[in-house]
């Protein structure tokens, strides 16, 4: 037999500080590595983290300016039609206080990656999959606004990418700003593999 993994590392957010939080599934935790080299740190993470779905925890982790950390579960939902996110604010002691909030999703769509674009609003995109239509992902964008503890997102949809178009597994998200002062977007995907 084989034993799945335990360290499926599925987000990654930079620090204010220079360091790395990594968010994983299967065993749901939060580390942080104060380099690339060094050892992780333990993040306190919220009461219910651990009850996201064992393949279905947080894929969408990003991190402000000011160290607050924002994170969306793939698949935990308290309520139908949406799923759980988290908003943890540095407590100046390297641990967080966290508050939840929901994100509203579409049947079969889950966000993947999560960033802050340069105007302080939100970019995410939500993957879909099945065995007939293959990869779907929309790119979402909400407002800072939205983002209030107990609240509930509700994102725009920028884009939509199924076939025929060229699709993947579109796992990450990054925002910068273009040499004319464009906002682009920058999607990489897991090719688990192939």
């Amino acid at each position: 037999t084989c034993a799945l993994p335990i360290s499926d590392a599925e987000g990654l957010a930079r620090t204010p500080d220079g360091g790395w939080l990594v968010s994983f599934e299967r065993q749901h935790r939060i580390w942080r590595y104060p380099s690339l080299e060094g050892t992780p740190i333990a993040v306190n993470i919220p009461g219910d983290f651990g009850r996201q779905p064992y393949n279905g925890g947080v894929e969408a982790l990003t991190v402000l300016p000011d160290g607050r950390i924002v994170a969306l579960s793939e698949e935990y939902s308290e309520r139908p039609g949406t799923v759980a996110g988290w908003i943890g604010t540095p407590t100046g002691r390297g641990s967080y206080t966290w508050q939840s909030f929901a994100y509203t999703t579409l049947p079969d769509f889950r966000p993947t990656a999560i960033a802050q674009l340069p105007d302080g609003s939100f970019a995410a995109i939500e993957r879909a999959f099945d065995i007939v239509r293959g990869v779907r992902c929309r790119v979402m964008r909400f407002e800072s606004a939205q983002l209030q503890p107990g609240g509930t997102v509700q994102a725009e949809e920028l884009a939509r990418l199924a076939a025929p178009y060229t699709v993947d597994n579109l796992e990450g998200l990054a925002a910068t700003k273009g040499p004319r002062g464009e906002t682009l977007l920058w999607l990489i995907s897991d090719d688990n593999f192939h």
